[in-house]
């Protein structure tokens, strides 16, 4: 007894794009969004200003040739003004591989304009197996982890990307508020804008952090080769 309604411009889009190619085509620029969340506009310096965040840039697609950087923020997109990453998604997947946009963004606190030409989406990678745990069970951190190094058959079996420098999540013992976020086999490559390449780079931005502080890390996850941000309370030392 329930019924779902599809607006007619979407469906005769869809229609027109099966009979030309017989699959529905979506805009695509090689971007991984997040939120922009309080304590991620404090990190940036935005104030109220609203957007779509950058989280990542994928290699080798229209983002990256066009001169995007992760923690740019869109705040326009063919002059129409971007409220949030799922309206950017929106406008994009609607635009034709192949159209070029005019991105307005903030980056660093300055005003940018750039022109970006619309990919085409493809399918998603086949996840690949997360690592398992160590033997060895060193204490958890400030954060409420335990992370350990990633070895280099680890990296590449998983096939890790060059620049995706980081410490794997090998236990969550946190219980706080964007613990869920995470899981097994995570990297975190950077906390609060500071890359973590390795275990002692982690160790000292941690240190460098006061109790009660809400840590933004900077995530990777190599079984869906996903780029996002999650936050983390740093407890008392």
């Amino acid at each position: 007894g329930i019924g779902f309604a599809i607006p007619i411009n979407l469906a005769r889009d869809v229609m027109a794009q099966l009979q030309a190619h017989g699959r529905v085509r979506r805009g695509y620029l090689g971007l991984q969004l997040g939120e922009l969340d309080p304590d991620v506009r404090a990190l940036l310096g935005l104030g109220e200003r609203r957007g779509a965040l950058v989280v990542d840039v994928v290699k080798d697609h229209s983002a990256e040739r066009a001169g995007l950087r992760r923690y740019d923020v869109v705040t326009s997109a063919a002059g129409r003004p971007v409220a949030d990453g799922d309206a950017l998604v929106r406008l994009v997947a609607a635009s034709a591989p192949g159209t070029r946009l005019d991105l307005g963004l903030l980056r660093d606190g300055r005003e940018l304009s750039l022109t970006v030409e619309v990919g085409e989406r493809e399918e998603a990678p086949k996840p690949a197996p997360s690592p398992g745990p160590s033997p060895s069970q060193p204490p958890p951190d400030a954060l409420g982890l335990r992370v350990a190094a990633l070895s280099k058959a680890e990296r590449t079996r998983l096939e890790v990307p060059a620049d995706r420098l980081g410490v794997v999540v090998e236990d969550l013992v946190s219980l706080a508020p964007g613990a869920d976020e995470l899981q097994d086999g995570d990297l975190v490559v950077e906390v609060d804008r500071r890359p973590t390449p390795d275990v002692e780079a982690y160790r000292q931005v941690l240190r460098q952090l006061p109790p009660g502080h809400m840590a933004v890390l900077l995530v990777y996850r190599p079984e869906t080769a996903e780029t996002f941000l999650s936050k983390l309370e740093v407890e008392g030392k």
